[in-house]
Parts: C-alpha cells; structure tokens; sequence
C-alpha cells in the first residue's frame, strides 16, 4: 500500500496561547484515507493550525487523533463530542502507578487516594 504526499511546508508554525510554536518543516500524506501530519521538529498538538497549515480541514473530519498530553483541549474540545485518552508505554504516562520509581512517592495522588487528607 502506498501513501500520497498531500502537502509539503517550510517552516510550519502552530500558536499555542498566542505564541507561535515551530515545527519546522512538515508534510502532510494520506494513507488508508487517513490524512497524517509529519513535523520535523518534536511537538505536541496544541490546535486545528497544526492541520490547516497542511491543508487539512480537521475539523470537518468524524475522528481527530492528536499525539498531546493535554495541551489540545482548550482548541478541539468546543467542536468534539467526546475526547478520549489513551496511554502507550514511554517516558510519559497517564498512570503514574505504572512508573518504575526509584524512591517512588508517598503523598501524592494516585499513590494515595486522597493526598489531601
């Protein structure tokens, strides 16, 4: 299966709180009828220019995938209908539980069900 290059940029930016965020030069392809955002400089996603930089209308799309922690949400939670949130093995997880701490906290949630009590 191939995919097709849809767009390639120069010096793409994103705007995260009014500030513009590189992401240096980037390429849209659409594999599998999925539209994928390549970025030459490590980002999360912060909003829909991320998308329509690259010529991607995402927010007329039924599904929005984004790689961020929680960055996204002020920009995509006014059009989704739910957001969802997956975890994958790394260096930053959603279930702090599942780090391999070497003094691993006490007080903080999570560890406790109730850190402030």
């Amino acid at each position: 299966m191939d995919a097709v290059v849809t767009a390639i940029c120069r010096n793409v930016m994103q705007t995260f709180a009014g500030v513009k965020v590189k992401l240096g030069d980037c390429a849209a392809i659409r594999f599998l009828g999925i539209d994928i955002v390549l970025s030459s400089i490590q980002s999360q996603t912060f909003g829909y220019d991320l998308f329509t930089n690259l010529g991607i209308d995402s927010e007329t799309n039924n599904l929005v995938d984004v790689k961020s922690s929680q960055h996204f949400v002020d920009a995509f939670a006014l059009a989704a209908e739910e957001i969802y949130y997956f975890d994958s093995p790394g260096a930053l997880t959603r279930n702090f539980l599942n780090i391999d701490y070497k003094y691993p906290p006490k007080t903080i949630w999570s560890f406790i069900k109730d850190p402030f009590t």
